[in-house]
């Protein structure tokens, strides 16, 4: 009789380690909390909405950085062979962008997880989604809460958020996890720009006068003249779309794609102007 009462603990007790046991092994990607939630400096408000829908972006490993650095520095040195050989957007992406593979299994992996895929890119250094908060959650291992520091509310994860293994050397970053790192204007007599948490329809990057929010709204704010804020960094949900890494490829990007000297057309040439 004993032994019938103690198989259910048992069971439970071995259900219980077999979860945890899967959590942690699956890889997890540091650097993704914010600093004020993780020194327990923001005040929790409340779990999040589990049907708000939040956009996230995945942003992709380069398969050959030292490579890539080693042609940038080339390309801008006087007696190199590299020197001034500009590419083609199809030559940088052939030589040093993302595989199509690696990214079909970021974008595979995202639908199984019931998440919408709502753009991809040539360069295949970007996977845009949209997904509840709910469904979030369980695909990264996190929660999603309100807080509240200096005055000011929030969402954000509560933990670094975690991938699965066959992703480990496939995904760098997501972005959209938290809106707690707003953009600032460059001149100080601006304000903050205003985000929503997410809007409906396609995602928008570049318009005529700069970058608009990942998740659809437009950023409002003027400058002291009128003129319309001009921000440079894309965003997701208010958040810096894969922070620095992805802000600082692209100017490496765009480096390597400037147009030949200007007694060949970009036409002739089939090379990019900056």
């Amino acid at each position: 009789m004993a032994a019938r009462l103690y198989a259910p603990g048992m069971l439970l007790c071995l259900v219980a380690t077999a979860t945890l046991a899967q959590t942690t092994a699956q890889p997890m990607l540091h650097g993704h909390t914010p600093t004020v939630i993780a020194e327990g400096r923001a005040q929790f408000v409340a779990h999040y909405g589990a049907a708000q829908p939040l956009r996230l972006v995945y942003g992709l490993r380069v398969p050959h950085p030292a490579e890539e650095e080693e042609f940038l520095r080339d390309l801008q040195t006087p007696g190199s062979p590299h020197y001034h050989q500009f590419l083609t957007a199809e030559e940088w992406n052939a030589r040093f962008a993302p595989s199509a593979h690696d990214e079909q299994m970021v974008v595979d992996w995202a639908k199984s997880q019931g998440f919408s895929v709502t753009h991809r890119y040539a360069n295949h250094l970007l996977v845009d989604v949209e997904a509840p908060v709910d469904s979030i959650e369980k695909a990264h291992g996190l929660r999603i809460n309100a807080y509240r520091h200096n005055a000011k509310t929030f969402f954000s994860n509560d933990r670094n958020p975690v991938i699965p293994p066959h992703l480990a050397n496939i995904i760098h970053s997501i972005g959209g996890l938290n809106n707690v790192q707003l953009m600032h204007p460059a001149h100080k007599g601006m304000p903050e720009p205003e985000f929503s948490s997410h809007a409906a329809g396609p995602v928008r990057s570049m318009s005529a006068i700069g970058y608009q929010s990942g998740n659809g709204s437009k950023p409002r704010g003027k400058s002291p003249s009128g003129a319309a804020t001009k921000l440079t960094p894309s965003m997701t949900n208010g958040n810096l779309r894969s922070a620095r890494y992805l802000q600082f490829r692209s100017v490496r990007h765009q480096r390597a794609l400037r147009a030949r000297p200007l007694l060949q057309s970009s036409a002739q040439s089939g090379r990019h102007a900056a």
